[in-house]
């Protein structure tokens, strides 16, 4: 009866309660917005690695499928290596004096900028140095993809990060299913050109958005709900 009454404790279920921001409210706020359109522009573009680079080395640059496996894995490796040090390059610019803003948008910029490698890959003069292209574009997309979960939650802080990120992955997950079946038609009907193209084009966009609706990194004021 004792542990009864303990579990009771209402100091105990005072201190358990979760604190969390109302979806309403952060979808009041630009910077969400601007995360969502963010994660949808560019999740396709991590989805055309995923599932459609093989097909290309396939049939357009007539690898086998042993040698694919010899080599597809590089640039899953490169992003391995970028998702470690992303983050890091960017703190020690702040360490260094930099401010947090300037910081994470410089890093995301170089990023934004060097996959604009990505037309090249079409003009490669073999399936090995396309493949050094596509690594070249993981690696910044680790970059990338490291500082804008940390501007995630820089921004929303503790009580809302979990929700926003939910939210951009959505996003991001509802664009791959309307644009995977597209760029099966673009590649049937055309070539691999305008994804290649598109590829290139996209981060920069993205940055774009980013400077328009984040133009200063620095926690929200956000009123939270407490739930039981």
């Amino acid at each position: 009866m004792a542990l009864i009454e303990e579990d009771k404790d209402p100091e105990k279920e005072k201190k358990t309660k979760k604190i969390s921001v109302p979806i309403k409210q952060i979808l009041q706020t630009r910077q969400a917005w601007g995360l969502i359109s963010i994660r949808f522009l560019l999740d396709p573009v991590f989805y055309f690695f995923m599932f459609w680079i093989p097909k290309y080395l396939s049939e357009e640059r007539g690898v086998s499928f042993e040698r694919i496996g010899e080599l597809f894995w590089i640039p899953f490796f490169a992003l391995g290596i970028s998702n470690i040090i992303g983050g890091g390059v960017s703190d020690r610019l702040i360490k260094s004096g930099m401010s947090v803003n300037r910081a994470r948008k410089t890093v995301m910029g170089l990023a934004a900028a060097l996959t604009m490698v990505a037309p090249l890959t079409v003009v490669a003069s073999s399936a090995e140095v396309a493949i050094i292209f596509m690594s070249l574009i993981m690696f910044a997309h680790g970059f990338w993809i490291t500082n804008y979960i940390t501007i995630t939650s820089e921004l929303f802080g503790k009580n809302a990060t979990s929700t926003v990120v939910g939210m951009c992955g959505s996003a991001g997950a509802i664009a791959g299913l309307l644009i995977n079946p597209m760029i099966g038609k673009i590649v049937e009907n055309y070539s691999y050109l305008p994804m290649w193209i598109t590829s290139g084009i996209l981060y920069p966009m993205g940055f774009i958005v980013l400077l328009l609706t984040i133009r200063k990194i620095q926690p929200l004021e956000l009123q939270t709900a407490k739930n039981q």
